[in-house]
């Protein structure tokens, strides 16, 4: 499995995760995203959720990711650009915990624990 990621900036790591995360990819998904946790350097990574469509098992992994992070002193955010992956986050409970955003500036800001504008100002 190969996610594409990059660094946003010295200080994030941004993993793309374009694929509905089923039974048969969750755990290649979920080896690659804690292969590519630093031990070292950005301190904050941001999953780019690409896809409309998360599933439980989505859930579990950002949720086993965040905790896995954090043991090595990593914040995590997430960027939920659709409508409806956002909407099941947030329907889960899981907004503020995972420190959900609708785009990469905003997810940025919330790794840091700042709060991103409102969504109703962004239109």
């Amino acid at each position: 499995m190969f996610l594409l990621s990059y660094h946003l900036d010295a200080a994030h790591l941004v993993v793309e995760l374009g694929e509905v995360v089923d039974l048969d990819n969750e755990a290649a998904i979920e080896r690659e995203i804690v292969r590519l946790l630093p031990c070292c350097g950005p301190r904050a990574i941001i999953v780019d959720i690409r896809t409309p469509l998360l599933t439980p098992r989505a859930l579990g992994l950002l949720l086993r990711v965040r905790g896995l992070a954090g043991e090595r002193g990593i914040s995590m955010a997430v960027v939920a650009g659709h409508d409806k992956a956002r909407e099941i986050l947030s329907a889960a409970g899981l907004h503020r915990v995972l420190r959900v955003a609708a785009t990469l500036p905003g997810a940025e800001l919330r790794s840091r624990g700042c709060r991103p504008e409102p969504e109703a100002s962004r239109n």
